[in-house]
């Protein structure tokens, strides 16, 4: 957890385990498991969904046509990715914010974090 995440989330940022994990890129899972069109893609990774996407640059470009993701506008986490990164990120892929939804606020009114859709407006007719 990064400063903010204590400040809102202090029960929560107790350290209880350490697990290490072994992770591939999106664009590598979906060549190792023969699935070359992906439609949508649902990401909640505390922060970290930047790093997946941009593991995920080949999909993007050529099939997905909805992500649904978890976007923070502060620093919960440490090194997190912040909304306007991810939003410019996926604006130079071709997305575009749909709508945010579930959005959080804490107890002095910050807003925390809450869920975006990105749509491809080539791949999806609205």
């Amino acid at each position: 957890m990064g400063a903010f995440g204590v400040r809102y989330y202090q029960e929560e940022t107790r350290l209880h385990c350490i697990e290490t994990i072994d992770v591939i890129s999106l664009d590598e899972w979906s060549m190792r498991v023969g699935v070359p069109c992906v439609d949508i893609i649902k990401l909640d990774i505390q922060g970290h969904e930047l790093d997946a996407l941009l593991g995920g640059v080949g999909l993007l470009k050529s099939t997905v046509r909805v992500i649904y993701t978890e976007v923070e506008f502060i620093e919960l986490y440490d090194n997190n990715c912040l909304y306007f990164q991810l939003e410019t990120f996926l604006r130079e892929q071709g997305y575009r914010l749909y709508q945010l939804y579930n959005l959080q606020t804490g107890q002095d009114g910050q807003l925390i974090y809450g869920d975006a859709i990105f749509i491809n407006h080539d791949r999806v007719a609205l």
